[in-house]
């Protein structure tokens, strides 16, 4: 999905998907703040496809995908870049989650921030709640 001219603000991965798939609040008010200021929320294809097999309710995965203010984004064409986000993480979709957000340069909304300790900093992390 690509989509309008709207900047990218925020990249969601797995266990943020998971979380708006389970009615977080929390995730809800996140993507109505980005749409008002003007911007979009990705969803890292391979955080996607992770979530809609987790999810006990799959739908409301398709739900966020054609929402409005989300655009589903696929992994860089920096492969190396991706490889080594791998190897500090140990996860495929957090590793692309990692990596939209970097070359964006935006944060990642997840329920898990120690998956990315390994990163400077602790990386481009918001956590959930």
């Amino acid at each position: 999905m690509t989509g309008g001219g709207e900047p990218i603000l925020l990249v969601l991965d797995t266990s943020a998907i998971l979380a708006y798939a389970r009615s977080s609040i929390h995730v809800g008010e996140t993507l109505t703040e980005v749409a008002a200021d003007g911007g979009v929320t990705a969803l890292p294809v391979l955080c996607l496809a992770e979530a809609w097999v987790k999810a006990q309710q799959a739908g409301l995965v398709e739900v966020l995908a054609r929402h409005s203010d989300t655009r589903v984004v696929t992994s860089t064409k920096d492969w190396r870049k991706l490889s080594a986000l791998y190897e500090v993480i140990g996860r495929h979709a957090e590793a692309c989650a990692a990596q939209a957000a970097i070359d964006r340069e935006v944060g990642v909304l997840t329920a898990k921030p120690e998956r990315y300790g390994g990163l400077p900093d602790g990386g481009p992390v918001i956590p959930t709640w």
